[in-house]
């Protein structure tokens, strides 16, 4: 009987062992379909490492049928977060152009909750959506990002606050590039909107305003350009194509539409 019990205790112990080994080695193509619950657009190529901490050399962000190239992305899966049924997973994108790194996590009431996004990229990256006259370095920190994605289709934002920094900005379309100077975006959330406060740091080219974006895909924007003294002159005549005269010597941007 003795004999029996030392068995079946050895033979559990060995199961368990053996299931221990199967999770920790699991392979990195099983994080995929997790990774898709909680944001479909992304799409890695060729991962390697594990279900907790792999690697993928190419990934992309898909938008609106263009795809974003993140280069190089990391991750790294929390197995205590899924005991409690709220995966938390951190990601490290990088490439010549840019750099991200974020945290985020999905619970059972289906909402993706963002925090500790921060990164740097070129403005350029986002010219497959938007046609630019400017370009220049963007710095993003999101320290509150909640969506509810019940529904992939129509998902709905709870919160956001954060803030983007474009960095040393510079006007392509003249005759030859200049300087504009620093600008700022400052983010927050209001009944399913996101709004995007606009302000300038002493720039060349001053910029106040706000932008009004609809989770359904509607946008209003209403900004001020007013060019200071020492703005080149034909970059204060190209303003002129941009929006209305405010009578103040720069222009009103008054637009709305769609942007996805």
């Amino acid at each position: 009987m003795r004999f029996f019990r030392t068995w079946v205790l050895g033979f559990v112990a060995a199961l368990l062992l053996f299931i221990g080994f199967v999770v920790a080695t699991a392979p990195a193509k099983l994080f995929l379909p997790l990774l898709a619950l909680a944001a479909p657009q992304l799409q890695l190529a060729e991962p390697d490492g594990t279900l907790w901490q792999g690697k993928s050399p190419q990934a992309y962000w898909r938008v609106n049928g263009s795809a974003l190239d993140l280069g190089v992305v990391e991750w790294t899966l929390s197995g205590r977060s899924l005991l409690a049924l709220q995966p938390t997973i951190q990601l490290k994108s990088e490439s010549l152009g840019h750099r991200l790194a974020l945290e985020f996590s999905v619970n059972t009431q289906q909402h993706l909750s963002v925090s500790h996004l921060i990164g740097r990229l070129p403005l350029s990256m986002l010219e497959p959506w938007l046609p630019l006259l400017i370009a220049g370095d963007v710095d993003i920190l999101i320290d509150d990002l909640v969506v509810d994605i019940s529904q992939p289709q129509q998902p709905e934002l709870v919160s956001l606050g954060g803030l983007v920094n474009l960095q040393q900005a510079v006007w392509l379309a003249g005759d030859e590039d200049m300087l504009l100077g620093d600008y700022q975006a400052d983010l927050s959330s209001e009944q399913q909107k996101i709004l995007i406060d606009l302000s300038d740091h002493g720039a060349a080219l001053s910029l106040n305003g706000l932008i009004s974006l609809e989770m359904a895909g509607s946008y209003l924007m209403n900004a001020h350009l007013t060019p200071q003294a020492h703005l080149a002159p034909e970059i204060s005549q190209s303003l002129k194509f941009l929006g209305k005269d405010n009578q103040r010597g720069g222009v009103l941007i008054d637009r709305k539409g769609r942007w996805r």
